[in-house]
């Protein structure tokens, strides 16, 4: 069945196939961008759907990270190459998909690279190591990717907003990480609630309102949400 009533709408199969659909964003002219992972087990590929219509994107490093797409069609994922690092293992490069293609984004300096991120004016976050094998976030804008720094050690890029504020998590000492927002050149410790040890963002919106988690004193996790100042 590929579209079943209820009372509030419609539900619609986007008939793309395979086992199980993950790693699925929506943009506001309803363009899904996902991945597909076929019946068989064999990893699919990604894929953009509008109207009914559903265009390959090839394949994508989906067990690192999922796909992103913006207002204007532009889809940001990860996508695995044929290159292998000094283990042997197979690596991946952020791209940027858009008007049938895919750019690779490069890196750091290091092997890899992963995009979680796009806004409106294509910019894209992420995480790609370095020449020196750290893992650290970036912004790739009009084709120069940008070391954000971090915390102390290791750092990861999730969510950047239109006005090119961008959020994420970095190791501030061995295994503790704390959220950051990025701003202009400088990236910011958000903090914790009171006591707590850890915290992570997950979401920013254009009036600077990020959402995510903390710890508490107790060590339990509650969701926080952090204001910048306008």
């Amino acid at each position: 069945m590929k579209e079943a009533a209820y009372a509030q709408g419609w539900l619609r199969s986007l008939g793309v196939g395979g086992a199980y659909d993950a790693d699925a964003a929506i943009n506001e002219r309803g363009q899904v961008a996902g991945y597909s992972e076929m019946e068989s087990g064999v990893s699919g590929d990604g894929f953009l759907w509008e109207a009914g219509a559903t265009t390959d994107l090839g394949a994508l490093d989906v067990e690192d990270s999922g796909v992103a797409i913006n207002d204007n069609g532009q889809v940001a994922g990860s996508s695995k190459t044929e290159d292998k690092d000094k283990y042997g293992l197979s690596v991946s490069r952020a791209f940027l998909w858009e008007d049938g293609k895919m750019r690779d984004l490069g890196t750091l300096g290091g092997d890899y690279s992963r995009a979680y991120a796009v806004n409106n004016h294509g910019q894209v976050v992420g995480q790609s190591s370095t020449k020196t094998a750290a893992d650290h976030a970036f912004l790739w804008e009009d084709g120069t990717m940008t070391d954000l720094g971090t915390l102390g050690s290791w750092s990861k890029a999730v969510a950047i907003n239109e006005r090119g504020q961008i959020v994420g998590k970095s190791m501030v000492k061995s295994d503790v990480w704390h959220a950051f927002v990025w701003v202009s050149g400088t990236m910011t410790d958000l903090g914790t609630l009171p006591g707590g040890k850890e915290s992570e963002p997950l979401a920013i919106n254009d009036r600077g309102q990020i959402l995510g988690w903390s710890e508490t004193k107790s060590g339990v996790d509650h969701a926080v949400l952090w204001a910048l100042r306008p």
